[in-house]
Parts: C-alpha cells; sequence; structure tokens
C-alpha cells in the first residue's frame, strides 16, 4: 500500500513522485493558496474606496489569521489527537462551505476517504453536515432579522 524511501513515495493511489517533486508540487500550491488569500483580502477589486479597502484587509487578516492560530496551535496537541484537530478544522470550514452550496456533502466524504490511511479513527462527514445545518439555520434567522429592518 505504502513505500516510502528517501527519494520516493509511493502513495495509495499509484503515483511514483520523488519527495523533491512532491515538496515543490506542494510549494507551488501553497503559492496559488497564498495568491487567493491575496486577492480575497483585496475585496477583488470590487470597491475603489479605501474605507471598503481598509475593511477587507482588516476582515482577511482577522479570518486569515484565526486560522493561522488555530494550524500553529496543533503542534501543542497530544500526537495521537494532532490529526483529529487537523480535521476538525477543516470540517468546519467544510461546514460553511456546505452551508454556502460551495461544495456538497459528497465532496467531504470523498475528502474523509483519501485521507483515512492517515486516521482510521475520524470521520467528521457528519460532524459537518450537522454543523452546516446550523450555519444555515443562523443564516435565515439573520436574513429575517436584516429584512424587517429594511
Amino acid at each position: 500500500m505504502f513505500r516510502m524511501t528517501p527519494r520516493t513515495y509511493m502513495h495509495r493511489t499509484g503515483d511514483d513522485l520523488t519527495m523533491d517533486e512532491r515538496y515543490a508540487a506542494a510549494v507551488n500550491k501553497k503559492e496559488d493558496v497564498m495568491q487567493r488569500i491575496e486577492d480575497a483580502m483585496n475585496y477583488y477589486g470590487r470597491s475603489k474606496l479605501i474605507a471598503d479597502r481598509i475593511t477587507a484587509v482588516n476582515r482577511g487578516c482577522q479570518v486569515f489569521g484565526s486560522l493561522a492560530d488555530l494550524m500553529e496551535h496543533m503542534p501543542d496537541k497530544k500526537v495521537g489527537s494532532r490529526m483529529s484537530y487537523y480535521y476538525e478544522i477543516a470540517d468546519v470550514l467544510y461546514a460553511l462551505m456546505l452551508a454556502n452550496d460551495l461544495i456538497s456533502i459528497d465532496d467531504i466524504k470523498a475528502y474523509h476517504e483519501r485521507n483515512m490511511h492517515t486516521d482510521t479513527i475520524y470521520d467528521g462527514t457528519e460532524f459537518a453536515a450537522k454543523l452546516a445545518d446550523m450555519i444555515r439555520q443562523h443564516q435565515e434567522m439573520v436574513d429575517g432579522k436584516l429584512k424587517g429592518k429594511t
């Protein structure tokens, strides 16, 4: 199923890449994600007003900074809890995406199926689905309050 040598990692999908190639791909992926974060914090150029741009940057710093705080805390977890902690963070984010119709429950199931080789104990699909329902209910409540004010 898995074979690891100093230069090669055989993933269960059958790809045969050197560790250097895997690292280069990971760095490229990181650069793409960092660019998307930069774009999101720039509000995609929707407004030219400086106040809107300041607000977008501050909101981005709050959201992405909070996520960084969570990720920085992972090494403090007990060895056996680190991966379930990571998956829980991912599932909270997936629940937000599910509640906003950006992904499907099948996407979350597929994510956990792909990663079961690293943590066979944790499958947060049901957790993410329940949390998504709570988020939707909260959004509906907020939307209802906003309609009353307009």
